[in-house]
């Protein structure tokens, strides 16, 4: 284990052969400091790594495409950076191992589609809050979804999703937590959330342009514990059910 979180480290590693005796090391957390380069390139050599933080700092570009070599990656957190480009056409593409995804606060692309993502079975949460949701359109005529993907947690406020971004989140039915809140959905609430998932625990859709009356399944919900639509300008009386 190597952690240097919460320190002001500012420079670029250097590229020396310390790195290169380090490839059984396993969790690296370099979190709450002060980098400004790219992901330095001398830790591709750490093959072996399980658990990245890289968090809070001011990493800025595209994912160095060396990302790929960390196939052993189990837990992968890039937040508040400064990151771009299209997570489709990225190396995160070729992390199967990843069970946990947190790219929030970023300016990163994500295709709601995830048919990139198809290969990732072992992913449960996918956290990318404040960045920019994209429709695929590279290939229209393929199933809109990534059918071996089964998330349990994702969260996507502030993310510009709107009523046809939405739609493409028909196809999750394994999800436990939902956070689209802070985004221009202009719809009614949609219920099909609650019947598509049953283990759906919580939902969140605060200030999300939530219009007109609110309908909930037929069915008993027994496993949600909570739903926020606060700020919206949902109308109508409460359903009996």
């Amino acid at each position: 284990l190597l952690v240097l979180s919460e320190n002001a480290i500012d420079g670029f590693i250097s590229h020396d052969d310390g790195w290169r005796n380090s490839s059984k090391l396993e969790l690296l957390d370099l979190s709450h400091n002060d980098f400004t380069e790219d992901i330095p390139s001398c830790l591709q050599n750490l093959t072996s790594l399980q658990q990245v933080d890289l968090s809070y700092n001011s990493f800025h570009g595209e994912l160095p495409w060396w990302l790929s070599s960390w196939t052993s990656l189990q837990a992968l957190n890039l937040s508040d950076n400064q990151f771009t480009g299209d997570i489709a056409k990225s190396p995160l593409v070729y992390l199967q191992s990843l069970r946990v995804l947190k790219i929030s606060n970023n300016r990163f692309q994500i295709p709601l589609s995830f048919k990139s993502f198809a290969n990732h079975t072992k992913l449960k949460a996918f956290v990318a809050d404040s960045n920019q949701a994209i429709i695929d359109e590279s290939e229209p005529d393929v199933h809109p979804f990534a059918p071996g993907l089964k998330l349990r947690l994702l969260t996507l406020s502030r993310c510009s999703i709107d009523a046809s971004l939405l739609n493409l989140l028909q196809h999750h039915h394994d999800l436990r937590l939902l956070q689209l809140s802070h985004n221009p959905l202009q719809v009614t609430f949609p219920a099909w959330l609650l019947e598509n998932n049953p283990l759906l625990d919580r939902l969140l859709l605060q200030n999300s342009s939530l219009v007109g009356p609110m309908q909930l399944p037929t069915r008993p919900h027994t496993y949600v514990r909570l739903i926020n639509l606060s700020y919206n300008k949902i109308q109508g009386d409460i359903p009996a059910n």
